[in-house]
């Protein structure tokens, strides 16, 4: 497991007798945990800012304990730019498995390799994860609402194929497959906020674009796929298929702006089609209309029309 030092401020009142390690407070940097033994904090002090003394205090932490520390209280942005710098920490490894994740092993078997191991641990401690059948069931329920509706959706809304599974009345697909899909997903969301991020992925890029969601809590991931599902009826209909599982649940946010930006295109895509068969209405309707007339002309070439006889004349 890879290791890299976390460091914070933390201010003694003026006049303390006190230790510094009084004044540390374990639950800031994993809510509800105690600091372990082996995650003895280092004071270094600083030169004075006004009154009483400013101490930087580093923690020699892994990435996924790092996470516990700094995902309380944050936005979602806060909590992508800080698994940014986790994951450049990461690629500096040296190791190949290192650079994938926080414990990530690589082995060599009769058959071939096998990589596995945790890539990154959500935060600890998170209270926003289901505990109950109870919880569980509301947040299935709220999922199944948003599959099914067919209302503000990213898709033209009066399609065949938009009708087809998703109109009012639709039969496409039964409630018992929309709801065994959607507690799917929770169950898929809520493994990895207890136990980490374990489905290896082998394309670098998606496997960075996953771990930057590392800080965000169940109801984080939640709220950004209740999103993603309630406008993209194109996300609805993979996770029907069983298709882009874990690149829904692993960065839903990422995949809500992919499929705004295919709709914008899909949008400009239409507009250029349409004017290209206006174009070519319009070329082809040019080009009839020039041909008749040719035609009409090698036909009056080919049966001129007869000339007029010359009147006589007469000569007295």
């Amino acid at each position: 497991m890879s290791f890299f030092d976390y460091s914070f401020e933390l201010q003694l009142p003026a006049g303390s007798q006190s230790t510094e390690a009084d004044h540390f407070d374990p639950g800031w940097y994993e809510p509800g945990g105690p600091l372990s033994l082996s995650d003895t904090p280092e004071f270094v002090h600083t030169p004075s800012m006004g009154s009483g003394e400013r101490l930087i205090v580093v923690l020699h932490i892994s990435p996924s304990r790092l996470a516990s520390a700094t995902s309380h209280g944050s936005s979602i942005g806060d909590k992508e730019m800080r698994a940014k710098k986790v994951i450049s920490k990461q690629k500096k490894e040296d190791g190949v498995a290192e650079k994938m994740g926080s414990d990530v092993r690589i082995i060599s078997t009769a058959t071939g390799y096998h990589i596995g191991g945790v890539y990154w641990q959500a935060p600890a401690c998170d209270t926003t994860i289901p505990s109950s059948p109870a919880e569980i069931s509301e947040y299935v329920d709220m999922l199944v609402k948003a599959i099914l509706n067919n209302q503000g959706c990213r898709e033209r809304e009066n399609r065949q194929q938009f009708l087809n599974r998703w109109g009012t009345g639709s039969s496409f697909y039964t409630i018992f497959e929309v709801e065994a899909a959607a507690r799917e997903v929770i169950l898929g969301m809520k493994e990895i906020h207890e136990n980490g991020w374990t489905k290896a992925i082998y394309d670098k890029d998606e496997r960075e674009c996953y771990q930057q969601t590392m800080f965000y809590s169940f109801a984080d991931r939640f709220t950004a796929i209740h999103e993603l599902l309630m406008h993209s009826k194109t996300t609805c209909k993979d996770v029907m298929k069983g298709t882009k599982f874990y690149a829904i649940i692993g960065n839903p946010r990422v995949l809500s702006k992919r499929t705004k930006m295919n709709v914008h295109s899909n949008s400009r895509k239409a507009v250029r089609i349409a004017k290209g068969m206006e174009f070519m209405k319009r070329q082809h309707e040019d080009t009839a209309k020039n041909e008749y007339d040719a035609a009409e002309e090698a036909a009056e070439d080919d049966h001129p029309r007869p000339k007029k006889r010359a009147k006589k004349r007469h000569f007295r």
